[in-house]
């Protein structure tokens, strides 16, 4: 019995070596699929699918390797291919090969400090807030020593007060008050609180920016959900995939959301097999982007840009989106004889 069978090239498990007369195909998946048609006895003639397209049911009908199947220009498609409800009920569909995850591939963050990172401890308003609150304390002591003593220069006052303010702040000394007979418990009350309120402010400045030092801030995306509350990293998936069939078909909040976003900058969000280890990841690797893929079709993207070195600086997701069985595909009128025994 002789096959017609179509292949896309899926590294590290199958290689095409595309000569102008045949199609050779090497690796474990190319190894099993030989020893079957030994065992079996039957032969077949390989047919390489333009663009590497596995296929999804559009408009125009089946793309890439289903499609060709579906137009039965050949028998079965070696795949392999990721089991859904579309597939199942168009094509005749193998007992799963082995199972796979679906995972998100996302940018490393790096955990930078500069010699003014002490800064951002603090936001804005807080920084503008201990600003205010240095020159009222000055302003308010200098007003009670010019009460008590008209001949003191206010403006004098004023800058030695605010340095004593300051200096207080940053602990590097202490705020002194001058004896009077009226004002003195009022301004040492005075300078008391400001004490008191610089001892608080210093120790949650320097917990903060302890904190800082040893442990790495960094915005990671660990889920779905992670990357769904990302406006600013775009999704990215694998066109004419099942993985892309699956997000434009769920009805499901998150997956919707990732799938507009997606289709919302196709440029970026939606790449071909060929441009998922080169353009794509380098989304990714720019901190731009997340690439949402099968584990066994990152493997081989990651072996590609190390072939061609390509930096590979990634993280994973902790968690998986979901498991998907893999299979190879069948046309409707492949015999139900040799069906069964492939299947065996």
């Amino acid at each position: 019995m002789h096959f017609e069978v179509a292949v896309g090239e899926y590294l590290p498990y199958l290689k095409l070596h595309v000569w102008p007369s045949h199609v050779n195909m090497t690796g474990p998946l190319a190894e099993a699929f030989h020893m079957l048609s030994v065992r079996l006895n039957f032969t077949y003639t390989l047919h390489k699918v333009k663009g590497n397209s596995w296929g999804m049911n559009g408009p125009q009908g089946w793309t890439g390797m289903l499609g060709m199947i579906d137009r039965n220009e050949v028998d079965m498609a070696v795949g392999p291919f990721t089991l859904t409800y579309d597939r199942w009920s168009s094509f005749k569909l193998s007992e799963p090969v082995y199972v796979d995850n679906v995972e998100i591939l996302v940018p490393a963050s790096e955990w930078k400090m500069t010699l003014f990172s002490f800064v951002t401890v603090f936001s804005i308003w807080v920084w503008i807030a201990i600003f205010i609150a240095l020159l009222t304390m000055a302003l308010v002591v200098s007003v009670i020593e010019k009460y008590r003593d008209e001949n003191i220069s206010f403006h004098l006052s004023f800058f030695k007060n605010f340095w004593f303010t300051l200096i207080t702040l940053l602990q590097k000394g202490k705020y002194n008050c001058r004896r009077g007979k009226n004002d003195y418990y009022l301004q040492s009350l005075l300078s008391l609180l400001w004490m008191l309120s610089t001892l608080v402010i210093s120790s949650v400045f320097g917990g903060i920016l302890l904190t800082r030092l040893f442990i790495k801030r960094v915005h990671r995306i660990d889920s779905l959900q992670d990357l769904a509350a990302s406006p600013n990293v775009q999704p990215i998936l694998e066109y004419h995939s099942s993985i892309y069939s699956i997000f434009r078909g769920t009805e499901a909040e998150t997956f919707s959301t990732i799938f507009q976003r997606v289709t919302a900058n196709p440029d970026i969000g939606i790449q071909s097999y060929d441009n998922m280890s080169t353009t794509g990841m380098d989304y990714v690797l720019s901190g731009k982007a997340a690439m949402i893929t099968d584990g066994m079709g990152l493997r081989g993207f990651m072996i590609k840009r190390l072939k061609e070195g390509l930096p590979c600086h990634f993280w994973l997701a902790k968690e998986t989106i979901f498991t998907m069985f893999k299979v190879i595909a069948f046309s409707r009128t492949f015999p139900d004889d040799w069906f069964t025994k492939i299947n065996h």
